[in-house]
This record gives structure tokens, sequence and C-alpha cells, in this order.
């Protein structure tokens, strides 16, 4: 209704304009000046009229859609004078400012969510465009290689050359596996890329995962099923045996002690080959069921018991064990703990065994070295995790032995067991971390506990 009564009224302005210009003309024609005067007087005013209501329309408009070029959308759309030819105007700017409202409000949930998901995921982010420079990079990526600012991909050459240079080219939907060292850490990562328009811009994006953890854990699980099969199926084989030689080889003693004349006929020498061999049969397979029995603590790993304890207690036991041997050896050991009230919830004897085997290893390394040195340093990583690591001046692993270690029964000792550092990184598993190792021959051996 307002807007009809507005077009009523401009149109009759616009008739009144018309009317009283022909009558001003008229009046000057019969020399009426004051009625001339009179009639241009009102043409003036109706012209006015005209002026201020589309004056007041455009500047209405005006302002509303600059409200909107700048995302206001709270702007009054109420006409100071209460003009009811504007009520209509102004009730389809509100309605249009309203749903504009609506919309933004929907829009920036939706980013919240998007942006809180893509920070609480432990999956890192990574989105750049065709020049290299960072659009996107969430907390995970940022945490996982120690990043506090970075904004061009080629930052990422610092941390590895060939993740840089995977960063650059890998194609859309395209999946790759890259393994490497940064920081005394090893990291195995899983990458996927795709791509996409933004704002007249190409995007690569890039999720990274660091599939190391998950990897050991399917390593140890798959060791673990094969060893039991095995030991199982050895121990039904040996069992019978063992006890069937032992069995004739006593059938045998008493025929050597008899007085039955068809035992005496045998022939002595092959008699006493005959018991030599049960006897060797008996050793061999007592041992490999020791053998058998013995590996199979490997897949009988007691359940960490949680308790609240100081890492000092844990090094003080640590130290304890070995105090004789690095006296004797002269090795100079270093304990830093930071903060040094740090604690640890886990099973404190299991913690304890694992340092003990990584530390035993150490000294075996290092003692025959003229200046030998181990570290036992712990604190809380990025993460907010507890780390502890164990290293040493020893000579170090050869990186073709590194990804062997932590093999069931691979030792590079001659008297070793090989299952001691691969029970290690079964108890850490079993707590919820890992247990990763890092050499550079002849400089150092880094073994690194995260929980």
């Amino acid at each position: 209704m307002g807007f009809k009564n507005y077009t009523v009224k401009i149109f009759l302005l616009s008739l009144a304009i018309i009317l009283f210009s022909l009558l001003g003309a008229y009046s000057i024609i019969s020399y009426w000046w004051i009625s001339s005067v009179f009639f241009y007087f009102l043409v003036l005013i109706s012209a006015w009229q005209i002026t201020y209501f589309s004056k007041n329309t455009t500047r209405k408009l005006t302002e509303f859609f600059n409200a909107l070029r700048f995302e206001d959308y709270n702007v009054s759309t109420s006409d100071e004078f209460n003009n009811k030819e504007y009520n209509e105007l102004n009730k389809a700017l509100s309605q249009i400012s309203a749903n504009f409202r609506k919309i933004n409000i929907e829009r920036e949930k939706n980013l919240f969510y998007l942006q809180n998901i893509v920070e609480h995921i432990d999956i890192g982010i990574l989105a750049f465009n065709l020049e290299g420079k960072i659009v996107l990079i969430n907390k995970a990526l940022m945490t996982t290689f120690g990043i506090k600012s970075i904004e061009d991909v080629s930052g990422f050459e610092v941390i590895n050359s060939e993740l840089y240079s995977t960063f650059e080219n890998i194609n859309p939907f395209e999946r790759r596996l890259l393994n490497f060292f940064y920081k005394e850490n090893n990291y195995k990562l899983a990458l996927y890329a795709t791509r996409f328009s933004f704002k007249d811009d190409i995007v690569k994006l890039i999720s990274i995962k660091n599939i190391r953890t998950e990897l050991e854990r399917q390593e140890l699980d798959s060791w673990q099923k094969l060893i039991s099969v095995l030991t199982h199926e050895i121990m039904n084989s040996i069992a019978p045996i063992s006890s069937l030689s032992q069995t004739l080889n006593f059938m045998l003693s008493d025929a050597e002690v008899s007085e039955d004349e068809d035992v005496v006929k045998l022939d002595k020498e092959v008699f006493t080959d005959t018991k030599e061999a049960l006897n060797t049969i008996h050793n061999r397979s007592d041992g490999l069921i020791h053998f058998v029995q013995t590996y199979r603590n490997i897949t009988k790993i007691p359940k960490p018991v949680f308790e609240l304890f100081k890492i000092s207690e844990l090094f003080k036991n640590v130290y304890s064990i070995f105090k004789q041997d690095i006296e004797a050896n002269k090795i100079e050991f270093v304990q830093v703990i930071n903060p040094s009230d740090l604690a640890l919830s886990a099973d404190l004897k299991l913690i304890e065994q694992v340092l003990i085997n990584i530390v035993k290893n150490a000294i075996q390394s290092i003692k025959s070295l003229d200046y030998s040195k181990i570290n036992l340093t712990a604190n809380i990583n990025t993460l907010g995790n507890v780390e502890l690591q164990i290293d040493d001046n020893g000579p170090g692993i050869l990186p073709d032995v590194l990804d062997k270690i932590f093999i069931p029964f691979f030792s590079t000792k001659t008297d070793g067991s090989g299952i001691g550092l691969s029970l290690s990184r079964q108890i850490i598993n079993n707590h919820g971390g890992s247990l990763s190792a890092f050499s550079e021959p002849n400089v150092k051996t880094v073994f690194k506990i995260t929980i």
C-alpha cells in the first residue's frame, strides 16, 4: 500500500508540474504577472517534492548496498520522517537484511565447525596455491614437525628436501608413503593430495599422517601371531620326541645291566652308539623345548598396571642396577629431568625393564672406548607427552641394521637373544606409546620413548 501511495504521489506531483507550468505560461501571455509567479512557485515546490522523494530513496538504497558490501547486516531501514510512502520499501530492505544476517550466521557457524574439526583431528592438513603460499595449515601438522610459523611451502625443505619435493610434485588423488629422520625422530608419512579452485586461485590440499606407531603395532601383532603358531607347532612335535627318546634311553640302560641272553647277544658297539644317539636326541629336544619356552615370553607380556611415579625414582633405580659397571668402566652417566618433579603414569616395573634393556646395550657398546658417556633425559614434548631419551657416544648402528633391531630374534651380538628390544617396544606399545631409535655411526645412538 505504501509503494502504491508513493507512486500516486509522484504521478500527482508530475501532473501538478505540468498543470502549473501551463497555467504559468497562460498567465504570462495574459500579463498576469503575479499569477504567473505564483504558479511557477508551485512548480518549484512540486519539483522539490519529487527530488526529495527520489534523493531519499537513492540514499536509502545506497546506504543499504554499501552496508551489504562491507558485510554489515544490521543497517537500520526505518524512515526518520515516518513517511508512510516508504513503509513498503523499508519492510523489503529489512527482510533482505534479515535474510543476509541469517545466511551470515549460518556461514560463520559452519566455518567455526570446520575450523574446530581441522584443528581437532590428528591428521596434518596443508593447503597452498600454485605460487607455494600456504593458505591453510592445521595445528596437528605444526606440532608434528615442531613448526611455530610458516608462510611458504618451501619452508618444509629445511625439514626434509624429499618431503618438500613430494609436496610440490604429488598429483591430485595420488597417495604416497615417505620415510625419513628429522631431529632424531623417525617419520613414516602417508600423504594424499587433492586440488580445488578457491577465489580464482588453484589450491593443492594435502593430508599428512604419521603412521609409524600404527605400523609398529601391526608389525608386533604379526610377529606375536607368527611366534605363537610356531611355538605351538614346535612344542607339539618336539615333546613326543623328547619323551620317547628318554623312554628308550631308560630301556637300554635297563637292558645293559640285564642278564637276559637275548639282550647280551646285542653287539656292544651298536648298543653304545644307539644309546649315545638317543641321549643326543633327548638333549637337543630338551634344548629346543627350552628355546621355545623362552621365546614364548614375547607373546605373554603382562598388561601394565598403571601408577603415578616420579621419573627421578625411575632413573635412580636404573642407575643403582648398573652402578658397578658404570664405575668400573669409567662411564660418564648424566641424568637430566625437566621439570625436576616430572611424573609419569605407567607400570614402573615394566618401564624400568625397558630402560634396563637399553642401558645394558649402551654400556656393552661403549665400555671399550677411552671416553664413554650415557645420557638419560626426560621432558614433556610439544604434544604434552612424557619423553624419555637414552643416548650414548658408542659406535652406533648401521642404517641397514637400524630398521631390523626391533625384529624378534634379530641381534648384532654373537651371544644376543634378539628379544630384548622387541619386548621393550611391545611394552611401550602396551602403554599406548612408542619406542624409536636413531643412530649416527661413531657419533651417537638415541633411543626415544614417548608415552
